[in-house]
């Protein structure tokens, strides 16, 4: 199964159902260039989930003209992050650093698809 297609109809659904809430955009258009020359723009969202979900969840989404979209999507546990603010602390630091890190591996045919990154408390799909 395609990753995006299914974050994509996990989060958003795939069926027209109501979600409980919109996407919140964090980042816009930050530049980064991989070693290689490759230019991408990066965003960072964030999806306003219902207080009885466990987790925080971001979507981080490098695009290049040429290559579509690269997208990465965190999961951070409450209980490890039980502020948001500390949540979203580390998905526009650590993860965004994590996720220039894995563009470094792009080439113009896109980028390879990784064993998910865990850590305490979070992951980077």
């Amino acid at each position: 199964m395609n990753i995006a297609f299914f974050t994509a109809t996990w989060c958003y659904g795939s069926h027209g159902e109501n979600m409980p809430s919109p996407v919140t955009e964090m980042l816009q258009d930050v530049p980064h260039t991989t070693k290689r020359g490759l230019a991408f723009d990066l965003s960072l969202s964030k999806k306003n989930l219902t207080a009885e979900h466990n987790y925080w969840l971001y979507f981080i989404v490098a695009h290049k003209a040429d290559l579509g979209n690269q997208s990465f999507t965190l999961l951070a546990t409450k209980q490890t992050f039980p502020d948001e603010r500390l949540a979203d602390l580390l998905a526009s630091t650590i993860v965004i650093d994590e996720a220039k890190g894995r563009l470094e591996e792009a080439d113009e045919t896109g980028r390879p698809l990784r064993v998910p990154f865990l850590t305490e408390g979070w992951m980077l799909l």
